[in-house]
C-alpha cells in the first residue's frame, strides 16, 4: 500500500494518477489508486475505487454511513470522472491511497 499526501493550496501540487509505476529492487510495481480521503467540516469523507474501476463515495454522516454508487463521479475509465475525484461535497482531497 502507499498513501500519498495531498495538503489542499500547496505548490507544488500533487496532480492525481490512477496508476503508478514504481521502481522496486528487481522490478517495476504498478499501484493503482484504491482510495481518495478528503477532509474538512470536520470530518472526514472517501471515495473508494473497486477493482472494476467503479467510484462508491462514503461520508458517516449520510445514506445511514453506508457507502454508495457515485453516479456524478462512477467509474476511473472517465477522464471526466477522474478530475472530479480532487473534491468531495466542497472538501478537497487530502490523501491519496494506492495498493499493488
Amino acid at each position: 500500500m502507499l498513501v500519498i499526501e495531498v495538503t489542499p493550496g500547496t505548490k507544488p501540487l500533487v496532480q492525481l494518477c490512477i496508476r503508478l509505476n514504481m521502481p522496486g529492487h528487481d522490478s517495476v510495481y504498478n499501484y493503482n489508486l484504491c482510495g481518495v480521503i478528503y477532509l474538512g467540516q470536520f470530518h472526514f469523507t472517501a471515495r473508494m475505487i473497486n477493482t472494476n474501476s467503479k467510484i462508491w463515495s462514503y461520508d458517516g454522516q449520510k445514506n445511514h454511513g453506508m457507502p454508495w454508487k457515485d453516479y456524478g463521479c462512477n467509474s476511473t475509465e472517465d477522464p471526466t470522472h477522474i478530475d472530479a475525484l480532487a473534491n468531495l461535497d466542497g472538501r478537497s482531497a487530502y490523501l491519496y491511497v494506492y495498493a499493488l
